[in-house]
């Protein structure tokens, strides 16, 4: 208003004064206005609930003086009581006395102190805003106000007397808060500014969540004091002594934050860290009225109007660091930045696509906030396979679906160096940007670096968090089984995982059993094709029921399946050839166009809704057990054990399982023979040639291992003829489908991912689009043979379409152009109809009752087959052929063939499918609920703050982050009755760079050096990397001087211990070993092996110098490869293992991005994310051979794990995996099955690596060896029955005699070392 305004409104205010009856009052008139709190009237208060929700802190701001901003809680009360008169400052004449007001507004409460100066101000403010109102304003709120106000019959009066003069303080003190009262109660009142200054209250003064509130107020502040230069601007203003501003300064449990009062707008947020400090006065800032506010980002330096006033900031900040912020500021274990949590809940997933499915359901769950921080991140990656409900769970459909609901979803991703990496972080903000308003995303850093953002998380709403090695990008995706094929055509017997015609009879009938109607299906008759199998043929929308399959003869059968054969080879040993010009095969693939010719032939149907179908409430939605499960005789009542065996089983039964395994039916002598044979080379007593003695070398070590795994080659030929018969004729029993041959014995893992909790199987669908969990539900509405999502699909998503051939020896199914256009010879398949439904989602309140959650795949554990409530319809849904594939366009990647290009055109195959196998992709993640959860959010907004201040500092649409309050924290209901309760601690590897801190963090390296070292009885390690050294003056981490102290320790007690190393077999580098282009692949695995067995410094030749003549029997180091058939033709690629876990003693388990490398682990490199769990809850195991309690945490994980690379079934209790210790299980299964699976496919695939080749010479003229899987390929399937599961020896001999390190010239050698290590 005016300043001719404001004078008149005085001159009346005088008047009034003059005019009054009582000089020592003054009247305020209040409105009789009755307000509904639960509206947004004239008030603007939100709807619904009578609390503010946290996400209105995402709400535009308004300035500071505007009164129409939100501030208290709709529904409650404020009330106020002066608690005391602090007098006795004498050279405050005019306003001695200090009033002491305690407010209260609903659950919060805290306290003001003002002087009567500000009363009288506060009053005058009011008085003003009243006479305002008289003002004729053609507005219909100020014809409102006039209205209330004419009709006052209220009024509340305020003392006149100057302090000086009042003698009866009681008595002012009582008219004060009557007064005070009475403001309060009006709406026009409580919301002026200068009533929300008076009682210290803002916009984020009651938000849910926040926590406590503390002191707020206006200050001067001065800009810079940053630890670090956000950039030039920052330098000149602490050059120049800064700027003084004012802003406003709010105080919460666990940071300081300020606003600017023009906006509203939060500017910087210091959150509490271990050198969060607080001073205040002349000494200290340099005045008496100064504070000063230091962490390990930035030193604030603020003036208060008074010292009074500087004090009260000071006692304020430190009450919050005492009462909640104490976990942040004082030194934790292993110098992390967050404390362990006690009692916290959490759930481990293996593989990509429970991970992913779980992360899928997750963020459909949140209602407020979704972060998310990756080195590489794919928009268009399906979180949930197979796609049967078109993009619905593609990663930026659901995160643009849930942006349009008002969730704020923040990214954080790697800028790249774009000349040396491919991942175009620009094409991701750019397609996530333009989805929605609410989706923000930011690169970073700017510039050269030689380190990376590496760390991996999802946070849902601050309560729950994803972490571990696995990024929501390509290649990613994967399952126990681990596929390499993938052309986009799956059978019955590929979903089922069928072996054989009957197996299918049987499940046909047991889907019929529980089919809910009248109509049977009938299954083909024993007079039909050998081989024959069913496909699934778009229907009517008329057709309303299941009917009969019926023969079909062959000339009327509908063309699917061509004969022809690509004319193109790969070799198949994992060393991929170029064409005669030099270059690889690029460009669009042949199944692209093959694809094309497809459409209109194979059309999968709809799947329907059943709202009748029984669920399971969301504790399945993380992995895990029932709360009925914690009984302490769980052991008792199931023969499915956490330790995959009759809980009541003894070690010796276990003991002799194992033995019995050789001499099982169908096992031929010769086959027994050739067993005992391998356990004899393997077994044999240190002393024998395999031992190390003081005049052997590592070296000759090494060979004589090598000589004696050749000695196993032998022994599998001389078997082939006495086992020739027996081998074809376990082969014609196989049921071939796609060209791919299934194995007698099952793959690892891959029938059934089940997650064995507490004596009980659950399981779930891992790509179930359709279909809710079935919990526990009755056996006889289950199907006996279990199957893994990724090359099955269960029933109650079922099925899209099912192609086969007949007997004989088949190829894999191929799109091609239509009988009218091309004449080809076809095979006889069989059209049926079938269609399941299933119910979508369930109500499954756990801390909100009105709150409906998602509950296809929400945990690491995988659906029956067959669901009990499916409900046989026949529906009509066109698709492509390439909806049918698991991975489409660039997440069907091999890294060493061709590593990320185009990734603008995401649909656009790089490799030919028909030629080329996937790169399988092994990891581990880990879902966190609660306090820990509240950490990884720390952390996430710390480094988003960072980088906003760095780079959009100016910018309002890029908002500050603030935590939510660590004193209460909800975890669901389903979580408690479902997850692992254990002790968690989040660690990291953060720096000035990566976080803006002027320290380094390392606490992921102190972990992993203190667990190693704490260390009882094993060590179990995965991880992408293997770079550590001795007292190296390259290599810093310290994990190679904890493992070799502690194997050390244990030869010298003579006890048993063992330390189990999984890594890659090769690096996944684009490039071909021996040639220009594999420089990357040979300089990564050169420190790998440095680190491990050469160059005079590696662990294991430091541990023979150091007296340990056989340190295999210590530790070992293995890989994982897989084999498949492709169109007909073997196939083999190694397993990429990207886990980044350490499980120690079956008790504590760390879980991270941290590979075992300098980048990783110093902390000043690249930055990581990890958890540590120890485990609370135990279980009954053994520990070479002695009853042990092991952690239900650890255990399971670590039993799923060995499961999985053993090829074990999750029910099957053949191989007892309780017990990683004893010689037993070390010696006749680990080691024995991992040199059993190498010899085989050194001997079928002549496969690389091999420590059969020692120089890249040697290397060139292996590759051009016949291979077995080309020359016999019976005599090569009978060999690969042996193969169980994926486990390989790590070939240390392979290329030892070569320099692996960059050749000088080329643009490896001229980078930094340190970018390698």
């Amino acid at each position: 208003m005016a300043e001719g305004s404001n004078g008149a409104i005085a001159g009346l205010f005088m008047l009034h004064d003059d005019t009054g009856s009582d000089d020592e009052y003054d009247y305020l008139p209040i409105p009789d206005v009755e307000e509904d709190l639960g509206s947004p009237g004239a008030t603007g208060h939100p709807p619904g609930p009578r609390r503010i929700p946290f996400n209105y802190i995402h709400k535009i701001p308004l300035p500071l003086d505007r009164s129409d901003r939100v501030c208290f809680m709709p529904g409650h009360e404020i009330s106020v009581k002066i608690t005391n008169i602090e007098g006795g400052d004498h050279t405050k004449i005019l306003n001695p006395n200090l009033y002491v007001i305690e407010v209260s507004h609903g659950e919060f409460k805290w306290t003001v102190r003002r002087r009567y100066k500000h009363f009288r101000s506060l009053h005058d403010s009011l008085y003003r805003f009243k006479i305002q109102t008289t003002i004729p304003m053609p507005t219909k709120e100020a014809r409102d106000r006039r209205k209330n106000f004419a009709k006052t019959k209220n009024l509340t009066k305020f003392p006149k007397r100057p302090e000086p003069l009042v003698r009866d303080m009681e008595q002012r003190k009582l008219l004060l808060q009557n007064y005070l009262q009475s403001v309060l109660k009006c709406p026009f009142y409580r919301h002026l500014p200068e009533t929300l200054k008076f009682l210290e209250v803002s916009h984020l003064s009651f938000i849910s969540g926040l926590g406590e509130k503390f002191k707020e107020g206006m200050v001067e502040k001065r800009s810079g004091g940053r630890r670090i230069a956000l950039n030039c601007c920052s330098c000149f203003d602490c050059c120049q002594g800064g700027q003084w501003q004012e802003r406003y300064l709010i105080v919460k449990d666990t940071y300081v934050a300020y606003l600017k009062p023009s906006d509203g707008t939060i500017r910087d947020v210091l959150l509490m860290d271990r050198d969060f400090n607080v001073k205040y006065g002349l000494i200290s800032t340099g005045s008496n009225q100064g504070l000063l506010i230091s962490n390990l980002s930035r030193r604030l330096l603020v003036k208060c109007w008074t010292q009074r006033k500087a004090k009260e900031w000071n006692d304020d900040i430190e009450r919050a660091v005492k009462t909640h912020g104490e976990d942040y500021t004082k030194r934790n274990t292993f110098e992390s930045f967050v404390p362990m949590r006690s009692n916290s809940y959490v759930n481990w997933f293996v593989d990509g696509a429970s991970y992913m499915a779980a992360v899928a359901d997750a963020l459909e769950s949140a209602r407020e906030e979704i972060f998310i921080t990756d080195w590489m991140l794919s928009p268009e990656l399906h979180l949930k396979r197979p796609v049967l409900e078109g993009d619905r769970f593609r990663l930026d459909v659901i995160l643009e679906r849930k942006a349009k609901e008002g969730v704020k979803v923040f990214i954080l991703v790697y800028k790249e160096m774009e000349m040396a990496i491919g991942i175009n972080s620009f094409y991701t903000k750019q397609v996530l940007t333009g989805k929605h308003e609410n989706i923000k995303v930011l690169r970073h850093p700017d510039g050269i670096k030689l380190w990376s953002h590496h760390e991996k998380c999802v946070v849902i709403d601050q309560r729950l968090a994803f972490l571990g090695g696995i990024d929501l990008c390509y290649g990613r995706w994967d399952t126990r089984k681990h596929r390499l094929t993938d052309l986009g055509t799956m059978t019955l017997q590929n979903i089922f995982g069928l072996q054989d015609a009957e197996t299918l009879d049987n499940v046909l009938h047991k889907v019929i059993n529980i089919v809910p109607r009248k109509e049977s299906l009938q299954t083909p008759s024993e007079g039909a094709p050998s081989g024959l199998s069913l496909i699934l043929k778009p229907v009517t929308e008329q057709s309303s029921r299941l009917e009969p399959i019926k023969e079909v003869d062959s000339t009327q059968v509908q063309v699917l399946v061509s004969n022809d054969r690509s004319s193109e080879d790969r070799a198949s040993n994992g060393c991929y050839k170029r064409n005669k010009s030099g270059h690889r095969n690029s460009g669009r693939s042949k199944s692209d166009v093959r694809s094309e010719n497809m459409e209109g032939y194979v059309n999968p149907c709809l799947v329907g809704d059943s709202p009748t179908s029984p669920v399971a409430s969301p504790l399945d939605l993380l992995a895990g057990r029932e709360s009925a499960e914690k009984s302490e005789d769980y052991t008792s009542k199931t023969k499915y054990s956490v330790f995959g065996r009759d809980a009541g089983g003894s070690s010796t039964e276990n003991d002799a399982q194992v033995v019995a395994q050789n001499s099982s039916p169908g096992r031929t002598p010769s086959a027994r023979a050739v067993d005992n044979r391998i356990e004899t080379n393997l077994t044999s007593p240190a002393t024998s040639d395999l031992s190390l003695d003081q005049g052997t070398t590592l070296q000759t070590f090494l060979r004589n291992l090598a000589e004696r795994r050749g000695d196993i080659a032998d022994a599998l030929h001389s078997s082939e003829n006495a086992d020739s018969s027996a081998n074809l004729q376990a082969l014609n029993l196989h049921h071939r489908s796609n060209g791919m041959e299934r194995q007698s014995q099952a793959s690892p893992f891959n029938k059934q991912k089940a997650f064995i909790h507490f004596g009980r199987r659950q399981s779930y669908n891992v790509a179930s689009d359709a279909g809710s969990v079935q919990n526990d539900r009755p056996r006889h509405l289950s199907v006996a043979t279990d199957k893994e999502v990724g090359d099955s699909f269960t029933a109650e998503q079922l099925l899209k379409v099912f192609t086969a051939t007949t007997s004989g020896e088949k190829t894999e199914a191929k799109p091609v152009t239509p009988p009218a256009k091309r004449k080809l010879k076809w095979k006889t398949v069989v059209d049926t109809k079938i269609m399941f439904q299933k119910q979508l989602s369930v109500d499954v309140s756990g801390d909100d009752p009105h709150r409906t959650w998602d509950t296809r795949v929400f945990h690491n554990k995988e659906h029956d087959i067959v669901d009990g409530e499916i409900d046989a319809q026949i529906t009509t849904r066109q698709k492509s052929a390439e909806s049918l594939k698991i991975w489409v366009g660039k997440d069907y990647v091999n890294f060493i063939f061709k590593d990320f290009v185009d990734l603008d055109h995401p649909f656009t195959d790089m490799v030919d499918r028909t030629v080329t196998p996937r790169m399988p992709w092994h990891d581990i993640g880990v879902a966190v609920f609660g306090r820990p959860a509240r950490d990884v959010a720390r952390h996430f907004i710390q480094r988003w703050n960072f980088t906003k201040l760095q780079k959009h500092k100016m910018e309002t649409d890029i908002p500050m982050l603030v935590p939510k309050s660590s004193s209460r924290v909800p975890v669901p209901k389903w979580a408690i009755n479902s997850a692992f309760c254990c002790n968690v601690q989040i660690l990291r590897s953060a720096c000035e760079w990566s976080a803006g801190i002027k320290l380094v963090e390392c606490s992921i390296q102190n972990a992993y050096v203190k667990l190693i070292g704490d260390a009882k009885h094993y060590i179990y390690i995965e991880n992408q990397f293997f770079i550590t050294i001795m007292s190296d003056k390259t290599i810093e981490n310290g994990l190679a001087t904890a493992l070799h102290n502690r194997i050390l320790r244990a030869h010298e007690e003579r006890t048993a211990f063992r330390v189990y190393v999984i890594m890659p077999l090769l690096p996944a580098f684009e490039g071909e070993l021996g040639t220009s282009t594999g420089t990357a692949i040979q300089a990564v695995t050169h420190w790998n092996y440095l680190s491990i067995s050469r160059g005079g410094n590696s662990l294991l030749e430091r541990l023979v110098k150091a007296g340990v003549h056989d340190p295999f029997e210590y530790i070992s180091f293995y890989g994982l490869r897989k084999h498949e058939k492709m169109i007909g033709k073997l196939m083999t690629e190694l397993v990429y293992v990207h886990s980044k876990l350490m499980i120690v003693d079956d008790l504590n388990v760390i879980i991270g991005s941290a590979n075992i490398n300098d980048r990783s682990l110093l902390g000043s490199r690249d930055s990581e994310l990890a958890v540590l769990v120890r485990d609370t809850s135990h279980v009954d195991s053994r520990m070479n051979g002695e009853p042990y309690k092991a952690g239900a945490f650890a255990c399971s994980l670590r039993k799923s794990l060995f499961r999985e690379h053993l090829g074990v079934e999750m029910d099957s209790q053949s191989i007892d995996v309780s017990d990683p210790v004893s010689a037993e299980f070390y010696k006749k299964i680990w080691l024995k099955q991992a040199s059993i699976n190498t010899a085989v496919y050194e001997k079928v695939f002549n496969c690389v690596p091999t420590d059969a080749v020692l120089t890249l010479h040697q290397l060139r003229d292996h590759d051009k060896k016949p291979k077995l899987a080309d020359t016999d390929p019976d005599t090569a399937k009978a060999h690969l029955d042996r193969v169980k599961g994926h486990l390989v020896l790590l070939p240390l001999q392979f290329l030892l005699n070569d320099n692996l390190t960059p050749a000088a010239g080329t643009k490896e050698a001229l980078a930094p070392t340190v970018i390698w290590t």
